[in-house]
């Protein structure tokens, strides 16, 4: 019949429109299934990152106040015997335990751990740094105190200078490094401390 075929063709792009507009729906319903997907897993992602950031804060806090308690613990325990090692291996006559803080009037601030000193023809000073984590710049830091000596204890200008370094757990090569640079070594032996200075050793003298 005239015009037939252009009824199908019209049924046919009827179809394949219909087709295509739902195909494009169940893709829209997948994107927004995904899209909530995305945002539920973006939320969940955030929340976890929240809490391992709480953890890792509560974690060094513990950190920070297990170093702070070992530290403490580290000074109580060597004391005892550094008083020993002061007095009858060096020959210090005098103590004193975290003495004062000192200051200069150009802003410059001392506080050593202990101090050992004599009087008289053997006119020395000993000073003790205690640590737990020794590190180079703690032994740079050292030498510079041992050479102001005199200016924040004007009471001992004129005498010579030592060092001793207390130090737990220390590796071969630092140990090295602080007899290399003149210091006393002092480590960790039951409980208590023992002066680890090595065969030869001449400790550096600073005149203060």
């Amino acid at each position: 019949m005239p015009g037939e075929p252009d009824v199908m063709l019209d049924k046919d792009l009827r179809k394949t429109f219909h087709e295509l507009a739902e195909s494009g729906r169940r893709v829209d319903r997948r994107l927004e299934a995904m899209s909530e997907t995305l945002e539920a897993q973006a939320v969940r992602l955030a929340e976890s990152r929240a809490s391992v950031d709480a953890a890792l804060r509560e974690l060094s806090r513990q950190i920070g106040g297990l170093g702070n308690k070992f530290g403490t613990l580290t000074e109580g325990l060597i004391y005892s015997s550094l008083q020993r090692i002061l007095r009858d291996r060096l020959g210090m006559q005098n103590l004193a335990i975290m003495p004062d803080r000192r200051r200069l009037p150009d802003g410059g601030e001392l506080e050593v751990d202990m101090l050992g000193w004599t009087n008289g023809k053997d006119n020395r000073v000993t000073v003790v740094e205690i640590k737990s984590h020794l590190t180079r710049r703690d032994l740079d830091q050292f030498g510079k105190i041992l050479r102001r000596l005199g200016d924040f204890f004007p009471e001992h200008k004129g005498k010579t200078a030592e060092g001793v370094v207390a130090a737990i757990g220390i590796r071969r090569p630092m140990a090295d490094e602080v007899q290399r640079r003149g210091f006393h070594l002092a480590t960790a032996s039951d409980e208590s401390f023992r002066l680890a200075d090595t065969a030869g050793f001449r400790a550096a003298r600073f005149i203060i």
